[in-house]
């Protein structure tokens, strides 16, 4: 069962490397790590029955870097292409983003799957 969630967790961002690693095949790539997507989430759905929950405090300071990297990449490409739309949101998304971070929460889990998580990724 975990394959399975691994598989939904893990084959997005290798498909987004294997694209850009491979830009002339970068279709067929999508197209099947869609197809295993796709199936990898319907098998996930119909043989998940708890939910399980894992900690993974580990992950928080890298995903918190690549989500202020990423915010900070689109207000570069909203400045250097003019539009006052994407600047905005990518700054008022900054702001939120730098506003809740610097709350200390413990929430117990990072993550928990559970049925409607499953059903979510389908």
């Amino acid at each position: 069962m975990q394959e399975y969630l691994l598989t939904l967790f893990l084959l997005p961002f290798a498909t987004a490397i294997a694209a850009l690693a491979f830009k002339r095949y970068a279709g067929f790539i999508v197209s099947v790590a869609s197809a295993l997507l796709i199936a990898a989430s319907i098998l996930a759905y119909y043989s998940y029955e708890a939910s399980f929950q894992l900690s993974a405090s580990y992950l928080a300071t890298p995903f918190l870097l690549l989500d202020f990297a990423l915010l900070g990449y689109f207000g570069y490409i909203g400045f250097k292409s003019q539009n006052k739309k994407i600047l905005f949101l990518s700054l008022i998304q900054l702001a939120i983003l730098f506003a809740l971070e610097s709350y200390e929460t413990t929430t117990g889990f990072d993550i928990v799957v559970d049925k409607l998580s499953v059903f979510m990724f389908l």
